[in-house]
Formats: structure tokens, C-alpha cells, sequence
């Protein structure tokens, strides 16, 4: 996975993006967990203003990222997804909830005063965590981490804490 994920970022870097997708591609069937070739995969689409594939993968990255930076990226990802798909109050609903994770959010003011825009609102809301519940209500994704990447995540840490590997746990 390694291999193509660098071999995909050289082909980029050479203006020879539909080869380095592929090659992402390949990379993401050896390793579909791994953060820093999903986040390159959703960041083409984001580019390319593919809406359906980016909040698919975006939404489905969101359950295997856990440091703070990959949340609140993630979450601005799967939102300018549902900008893109029409989406507004949802799509700002992630870019709020993203700004208590932080990441790199250079850019996402111009991307949020461009929701607000769409949705005719002047100034950026507060949103409870009740309006965000009542949003997603019935959806498979809510803005936030993932409870089940979370609980395997502290699995795992038991299991190999129990096991005294310490250093990996």
C-alpha cells in the first residue's frame, strides 16, 4: 500500500493524475484503513467536484480516523460533500462540528461563507447538539468521531495491554 501511495503522489506531482487515482486505487485495496490514502482520494474528488464518491468515501473514512486533526479534516471533507450535493444546512452542520477538532482548516472560512450564501443566512450559528441530532436523524452519519472506531480502538489497547505489549497499546 505503501508503494502505490507514494507512486500515486509522484504521478500527481507529473500532471499524470488519472494514472496516480488508479494507483490510489490499488493502494486503498492493500490497505482501506489507512487515513493518508483516503484523505488523498477524497481530496481529488473534492477538486474534481465529484460529490456522490466524495461523501461516500469521506463518510466512510470517518469511521477508522481517531487524532483530532483527521476528525475535523474528515468532517469538512464529508460537508463540502453536501455542498456540493445541495445539501447546506447539513454541509454546515460538519463544518461547525469540524472546528472542534481542528486540523487544517485553511481554507474552510471561504467554504463556509459560500454555504452560508447558499443557504441566505449572513453570519455563522451555534448548533446544539440536540438541532445536530434532529438533522441527522435516521442517517448512518453524524457529524463527529466514530463510537465504533473509538470502542475498537480501546479494544485492541486492552487486549494488547493485557497481552503486555505495552508499547503498542
Amino acid at each position: 500500500a505503501a508503494f502505490y501511495h507514494l507512486y500515486a503522489r509522484i504521478l500527481f506531482d507529473l500532471d499524470r493524475e488519472m494514472e496516480a487515482i488508479g494507483f490510489l486505487g490499488v493502494a486503498n485495496s492493500w490497505n482501506p484503513t489507512d487515513a493518508a490514502i483516503m484523505f488523498d482520494i477524497c481530496y481529488f474528488y473534492k477538486e474534481k467536484k465529484v460529490a456522490d464518491r466524495l461523501l461516500f468515501l469521506a463518510q466512510w473514512m470517518m469511521h477508522f480516523v481517531f487524532d483530532k486533526e483527521s476528525i475535523g479534516d474528515g468532517l469538512r471533507l464529508v460537508g463540502y460533500g453536501y455542498f456540493l450535493n445541495g445539501k447546506y444546512e447539513r454541509a454546515y452542520a460538519c463544518y461547525y462540528e469540524s472546528l472542534r477538532y481542528g486540523g487544517d482548516t485553511h481554507g474552510s472560512s471561504a467554504e463556509i461563507k459560500a454555504i452560508l450564501q447558499a443557504m441566505n443566512v449572513h453570519d455563522t450559528y451555534d448548533i446544539s447538539k440536540r438541532e445536530l441530532n434532529e438533522l441527522f436523524l435516521g442517517e448512518k452519519f453524524v457529524p463527529g468521531p466514530s463510537i465504533q472506531g473509538f470502542n475498537t480502538l480501546k479494544s485492541t489497547a486492552k487486549k494488547m495491554y493485557e497481552a503486555e505489549e505495552y508499547a503498542d497499546a
